[in-house]
């Protein structure tokens, strides 16, 4: 992989990261039927939701250095499996603990798609082309929500079960499997530090927790909504499991838009003010949907229109974000991005968790998450200009 073209490069991980996404969305507008089926109240539900996410960063903890010391490929193909077989255990559950559980082993085999890649891309790209990487790949995560859930509805649909979503992903992740064994490369550098869980090094670097907190605001606004939306869009306002994939997805196209755009914003002016354009976007989108629920109420307009300002804010500095977590680990690329999956995954899962909490009737909820997110983002990026150690590309 390291004398291919980006385009190339994109073609055989985006797979590996979509596998987490469409994992995490595709069963969405099933929610509420499969909380009938399964008999199960709303709160255990959500742990469906939440246990993956929160799993996703757990298991980056050991992943990560795994990676630096046996490889990426090893890794990559190792976790693939890992998430194959239990979205097979979730497709045949029998109850809401089982599928909880293997929700949980399907995040730890996820989780380690995602270290690797970010690895790759810390591996094999230089600073200027790093950052496009990370943001176009961070588009092609996009494609998830732009997908999954409307697919994840029809195979409602034709199949009047929500189990047809996780067979789905069976399919998937075979398709999956068979393009990183025939196409990945192991990249793992040589002087790759793999003595030990090397993360005292990682986070003792104060720009690496202030980067990481500007992902967190951007992770838990989709999965704030991933959880809200089909609560507020198919019980509140009437909208079909089959035509909730269209909300989802018109938010996944702003995203990969953004996503696309922030590269270029990068270039003219600089890491650190991208992150700020975007932080600033995500805070007016809060501003907007507490505003509008406050004149208007409930509806689908005052959920959407305001969502999709916060969501161009994600796509524009999630990507960038990352890069400038994860700039200064060249020597243990594999254990930084662990712990960067750890805070960020542990975190937004949380986050959406606590604001599941409360009931879910209004946008309340999601802007007041998400305003407070944006002020952390504001301090963060505040210190980020005061220690003056932020990485070498502005």
């Amino acid at each position: 992989m390291h004398n291919k073209a980006i385009a190339s490069s994109i073609c055989v991980l985006a797979p590996c990261v979509i596998l987490h996404a469409i994992g995490m969305d595709i069963f969405v507008p099933c929610v509420p039927m499969m909380q009938e089926a399964l008999q199960a109240s709303f709160s255990k539900v959500q742990w469906v939701l939440s246990i993956f996410v929160i799993a996703t960063g757990v298991g980056q903890l050991f992943v990560g250095p795994l990676a630096d010391k046996y490889g990426r490929r090893i890794v990559m193909l190792a976790s693939i499996w890992v998430f194959l077989i239990a979205s097979y255990a979730c497709a045949v559950a029998p109850g809401i603990y089982f599928l909880i559980f293997a929700r949980f082993v399907q995040g730890l085999g996820s989780c380690g798609t995602m270290v690797a890649t970010w690895a790759i891309v810390r591996d094999v790209f230089d600073d200027d082309n790093r950052p496009k990487m990370y943001s176009y790949l961070n588009a092609a995560l996009g494609l998830a929500p732009l997908l999954a859930p409307l697919l994840g509805g029809y195979l409602y649909t034709w199949f009047n079960s929500w189990r047809a979503t996780f067979y789905f992903l069976v399919a998937f992740s075979v398709i999956t499997l068979g393009i990183a064994s025939i196409f990945l490369d192991e990249t793992k550098p040589k002087l790759t530090i793999s003595k030990g869980y090397n993360y005292l090094s990682v986070i003792h670097v104060l720009p690496f927790w202030c980067y990481v907190t500007c992902s967190i605001t951007a992770l838990s606004a989709l999965f704030t909504f991933f959880s809200i939306s089909p609560i507020l869009l198919i019980e509140h306002l009437g909208v079909l499991p089959i035509d909730y994939g269209y909300f989802f997805g018109l938010n996944g196209l702003v995203y990969i838009i953004f996503s696309v755009l922030s590269p270029q914003l990068k270039v003219r002016f600089g890491l650190q003010t991208t992150i700020l354009f975007g932080s600033i976007v995500i805070f007016l989108g809060a501003t907007t949907m507490l505003i509008w629920h406050c004149a208007d109420g409930l509806s689908k307009a005052g959920l959407m229109v305001p969502n999709l300002i916060m969501t161009a804010g994600v796509g524009l500095s999630f990507g960038a974000s990352t890069a400038g977590a994860l700039a200064p680990f060249k020597e243990i690329a594999g254990t930084a991005a662990a712990a960067y999956g750890f805070v960020l995954y542990c975190s937004a899962g949380l986050i959406g968790a606590l604001a599941m909490q409360f009931e879910i009737s209004s946008t309340t909820n999601l802007a007041i998450t998400m305003m407070i997110m944006g002020v952390a983002n504001f301090i963060a990026l505040g210190c980020l200009k005061i220690t003056n150690q932020s990485p070498k590309y502005k």
